[in-house]
């Protein structure tokens, strides 16, 4: 089975304008990771109800701050070295 994980720094945008493009994967057999600082219950269990794994990671998008964006790049990094994936997509951030 192949891995993508998709972040952002929005995460209703997971949803509302990757959630066909999360269906197809997952119905390619893909298993698919969402991460957003944002996340929260509403979102996360929209998109586990269309198959998609669900990670919350630090951030915040309203701040300008090259401490926030460094510790952002290094739970993204942390991310991707746990979860190993084949495929990586991220925007907004």
């Amino acid at each position: 089975m192949k891995t993508m994980l998709m972040v952002t720094s929005q995460a209703f945008s997971l949803y509302n304008f990757r959630g066909d493009l999360i269906r197809e994967l997952v119905k390619q057999n893909w298993q698919v990771t969402c991460a957003a600082p944002d996340m929260d219950n509403s979102i996360a269990n929209k998109l586990e109800g269309i198959g998609a794994q669900v990670r919350s990671i630090s951030g915040n998008r309203a701040k300008v701050s090259v401490m926030a964006d460094i510790k952002f790049m290094g739970a993204i990094y942390k991310l991707v070295r746990t979860t190993k994936p084949d495929a990586v997509l991220l925007y907004f951030i």
